[in-house]
């Protein structure tokens, strides 16, 4: 029932600590946004409203036509709808025995003064959609001009275009129906984005693509339709109108989601029109895209990507390409928020270099774990396809196999180098260790030239991307390269740390793999204009990547004044992925010295600027590592909080498994901290399956291995819990050496299992080859310190108090030299020498330990040390028979809101205790009568897990049945 012989050890996670990061700007034209705002504030209701069910007035004239009507050979059903530049009718040909759509449209304004060449224009357009023969898009079957019977405002015969009549509604319509999934959302706007891709390869651009210009069929077709809004791409010749002249207009429109018109000319929906047609540029394929985009992200999200309430606001915010943070309760994939994000760019060559990659892109295998994907790109104004793959014979020159800067980074002489300097350590287990570290340098090294080759020959042999895509690659490669070389400098003159964290710090190098996601590196690699700025953001980077190398190497205190003296500074720059690595780097140092409360404020502050930077990866990330700190400060429902957190966002992007796993390493300890065996148990187990198929030969898999053992263990399995040390320790012997201080914590954890099976000498042997490894790879350090108390609590159960006293003042030295004073991990090791004094019969020496100890605890009354200090020094009180203050301090932990926090079986230790003090104390018969109720309740805790809890069930059994009751019936 102590704690030192019940409560588990810290868990270890294997989780990587280099999570990717997104930041978007979005640059515009300042003058041209001063032009945008010139003229007003027209109201525009939210984004998110219903659809309207009363059509628009249309501008025809007035005219209706009656049912039965002629136009042409087709005979009028009913009015449809209605548009800014026409009206759609039902109509029926008898001749084809079919029934169809039948849009007329009028030429108004000033444009009357070219009606003819106006209304030929409307006609090309018409017949050059009739041979758009697609399914996405809407079939033409006709096309021609209608004389009206009565023309009272002049404006001539109207163009007619007959269609086909689809059985159906609005994609609008379709959405607002009923709540639908992602997917089927992505799926029909994946067709409707075939329909443009069709339009576009004939020459035709849509021009007001919106979900009222898509109608989704009853057989589930979805078709485009509306292109009256089209011209095509080559045709047309007409200046666009001045951005202060469309302001005018934006100023006076009525409805946020109508076409705006100038003099007859249709402009396009303001909350769909991409920057270019907010400065009066001429439409293109890209403004389609961008259009396209927004549609999905309003579907996707609820809401449309850009707010304001008035024409002139909307339109400065698509300029300034401030795209609105991504509401916290739709589950949307990140691959699909960056997707959003390059059609969304402020710049039509920074798109998708055409409708058909932007939907190549959507229609990927959503459930892949990483894309690799190939989107021809048009960055910089230069379209992909517009590069020239060089001769076959030139390729070798174009793309060298080896990187020169790799070639000088890792070689055979830089290898036998670096060998010498481990050698040069003397640690016994050097060679093991740079044997597997080179190994993992060699595939570093592959990967990385594999990768820059690959990107060299998509534009200089494939001719598939541009040049400006290349520089984003490379650069993301060169940092990656660069993560590498302050790994290799730190290896030149390791430090006994450095070596043994080799082999961790070479298998947590970045992944190279975002540096082949095209989506990623063009929506998220942009950085601030000002050129000073940049600059020092680039050396930041790089002071930043010798830190996180030294961090990989275990060097915290080393590396923690320079975090410090960067932090402000950084911050103030005010550049996300900056600001996250360093408070990421900051919260580990933090951590392993022993601040964990600032580690969880610095790793609060990240989760809030990766929130604020769209990238729920890194947040996820972040959520993992505060439910750990929860479970290192006992803040149990603090850390159940951050759980739900982190897995309502990993639904919200791809995961190849990393962050999902940190998760349930994470949840795994904090169940166990809070004495919850079967869900740690199961957190633990999910993990270990992963590594199982991952990699069943890792370093990842032994530490899950040692979690899972020590839940076993804890729950009364040792047997279970020898068999997985044992493969633990055999994994750590195989990757790292048997002399390598990981062995050492295998074989703690073999110790402690054997002790449990009943075999002490056994258990005292695999504890002390655990402290002759530790000692000779890290001298004194915490973990010789936590083997010296697990090495007292063998001997106390052998007897041999005096050693086992001996054991636990030497741990408490190491823990306060390392730690200082009033660390956790310090008062326990000190309650340990306590406890071995109670054991011993030194009653009064014990509470003097016990109340030395608790008065160098900050953590206050309400942290389960509060509890464990109570039922501690209540034991060596009721000794010295001091029943009225072990009373006193019993009751004051039974009112500590720990005791929602911790295990139940400790509340249940104190309720015995003070179950015997109540009776010690008073003869009084309700005192008693509430003795006996509190011990009913401790027994009823410790039954839940009757076997490890044999020994206090019967104590309690007994000391019922003394008093008359029983726990199933007492007075």
């Amino acid at each position: 029932m102590a704690p030192d012989d019940s409560a588990a050890p810290p868990d270890r996670t294997a989780a990587s600590d280099t999570p990717s990061r997104s930041d978007r700007g979005a640059e515009a034209s300042a003058s041209a946004t001063t032009d945008i705002l010139t003229h007003a504030n027209a109201p525009l209701p939210d984004a998110r409203e219903r659809p309207r069910t009363e059509p628009a007035a249309a501008p025809t004239g007035g005219f209706e036509l009656a049912r039965g009507s002629a136009l042409g050979r087709y005979v009028v059903l009913e009015r449809i709808g209605a548009g800014t530049m026409g009206v759609v009718f039902r109509a029926y040909d008898p001749e084809l025995d079919r029934r169809l759509a039948i849009k007329l449209v009028a030429v108004r304004g000033r444009l009357r003064k070219r009606g003819a060449e106006v209304r030929a224009r409307l006609l090309r357009e018409a017949q050059a959609l009739a041979r758009v023969d697609h399914p996405n898009v809407i079939q033409v079957h006709d096309v021609g001009t209608f004389a009206p019977p009565h023309d009272h405002d002049g404006g001539g015969p109207l163009v007619f275009v007959a269609m086909e009549y689809v059985d159906g509604g609005t994609l609008r319509t379709w959405l607002a129906a009923q709540p639908r999934a992602w997917p089927a959302i992505l799926d029909v706007f994946i067709q409707a984005g075939r329909g443009l891709a069709a339009a576009h390869a004939a020459d035709l651009i849509h021009r007001d693509f919106k979900p009222d210009n898509v109608m989704v069929g009853r057989d589930g077709r979805v078709r485009v339709l509306d292109f009256g809004l089209a011209r095509a791409a080559s045709g047309g010749n007409e200046s666009a109108p001045e951005s202060i002249e469309f302001a005018e207009r934006a100023q006076h429109s009525v409805d946020f989601d109508d076409a705006l018109t100038q003099d007859g000319t249709i402009l396009g929906t303001p909350a769909y029109m991409a920057p270019e047609l907010h400065v009066g540029a001429p439409a293109v394929a890209a403004s389609d895209q961008f259009a396209f985009c927004v549609a999905l992200w309003e579907a996707l999200y609820g809401e449309r990507p850009f707010a304001g309430d008035s024409h002139a606001a909307i339109a400065f915010n698509i300029m300034q390409g401030r795209v609105r943070a991504v509401p916290s309760d739709r589950r949307v994939p990140r691959w699909l928020h960056r997707v959003l994000l390059v059609g969304l760019a402020g710049e039509a060559n920074d798109r998708f270099a055409s409708m058909t990659a932007l939907v190549d892109e959507l229609a990927r295998d959503r459930g892949r774990i990483r894309r690799r994907v190939a989107v021809a790109i048009a960055i910089g104004g230069v379209a992909a396809a517009a590069y020239a793959a060089p001769r076959a014979t030139d390729r070798d020159r174009a793309c060298p196999e080896r990187d020169e800067r790799l070639a000088a980074a890792w070689n055979p002489a830089v290898r036998d180098e670096l060998a010498a300097s481990f050698a040069a350590t003397s640690l016994p287990f050097a060679r093991e260790s740079w044997q597997s570290t080179a190994a993992l340098l060699d595939d570093f090294g592959t990967r990385w030239q594999h990768a820059r080759t690959e990107a060299c020959r998509a534009t200089h042999v494939r001719g598939e991307q541009s040049e400006a895509l290349l520089d984003l690659r490379m650069t993301c490669l060169d940092r990656r390269l660069g993560d590498f070389e302050a790994l290799l400098a730190v290896y030149r003159t390791p430090t006994r740390d450095a070596v043994v964290g080799a082999v961790e710090a070479a298998r947590g190098l970045p992944d190279l793999r975002d540096c082949s996601d095209t989506t990623t590196l063009v929506a998220h690699q942009r950085m601030p204009d000002d050129p000073a700025l940049r600059e020092r953001i680039t050396t930041a980077q790089t002071e930043l990547t010798g830190i996180r190398a030294a961090l990989g190497a275990g060097d915290y205190r080393r590396v923690a004044p320079q975090l410090a003296a960067l932090r402000d500074e950084l911050l103030a720059i005010d550049w996300a992925p900056l600001s996250l690595e360093l408070l990421h780097l900051h919260a580990r140092v933090e951590l392993e010295t022993g601040a964990t409360t600032a580690a969880r404020d610095d790793w609060e502050q990240a989760f809030a600027e990766g929130i604020v930077a769209g990238d729920l990866e890194h947040a996820a990330f972040v959520a993992s590592k505060l439910v750990y700190v929860a479970s290192r400060m006992s803040t149990i429902e603090r850390g159940r909080s951050w759980a739900r957190i982190g897995h309502t966002l990993l639904r919200g992007f791809d995961d190849d498994g990393s962050s999902e796993v940190a998760l349930w390493s994470a949840e795994g300890a904090l169940a166990t901290t809070a004495g919850e065996w079967t869900a740690g148990l199961a957190a633990h187990r999910r993990v270990q399956a992963f590594w199982e198929q991952r990699d069943p030969a890792s370093p990842e898999l032994a530490v899950a291995l040692g979690n899972v053992g020590t839940i076993l263990r804890m729950i009364g399995d040792a047997a279970g819990a020898m068999t997985l040390h044992r493969r633990e320790l055999a994994i750590y012997e195989a990757t790292l050496g048997a002399e390598h201080p990981d062995c050492a914590i295998a074989m703690r954890h073999i110790g402690l299992c054997a002790s449990d099976l009943g075999d002490q000498d056994a258990a005292r042997a695999a504890l002390e080859r655990a402290l002759t490894i530790l000692r000779a790879s890290q001298g004194d350090s915490t973990e010789v310190a936590t083997t010296l108390d697990e090495l007292g609590r063998v001997a106390r159960r052998q007897g041999r108090l005096a050693e086992a006293e001996g054991h636990h003042r030497e741990a408490l030295a190491l823990w306060r030299r390392e730690l200082g004073d009033r660390h956790p991990d310090v008062v326990v090791s000190w309650m340990n020498v306590g406890y071995t004094q109670l054991a011993a019969g030194d009653h009064a020496g014990a509470l003097a330990t016990f109340d030395e100890a608790l008065a160098h605890d900050d953590s206050g009354p309400d942290h389960p040390h509060a509890i464990y200090g109570a039922n501690a020094t209540a034991k060596a009180l009721l000794q010295l028979e001091r029943a009225e203050e072990a009373r006193t301090r019993l009751e004051a932990a039974l009112r500590s809101k720990a005791v929602a926090e911790v295990d139940p079986t400790l509340v249940a230790e104190t309720k015995f205790l003070l179950a015997q003090a109540l009776v010690a104390g008073s003869n009084d018969s309700q005192t008693r009568a509430r003795a006996v109720t509190l011990a009913v309740e401790a027994h009823t805790s410790y039954a839940t897990d009757a076997t490890r809890y044999a020994d206090d069930l019967r104590e309690i059994d007994g000391w019922l049945a003394h008093r008359g009751a029983s726990p199933s019936q007492h007075p």
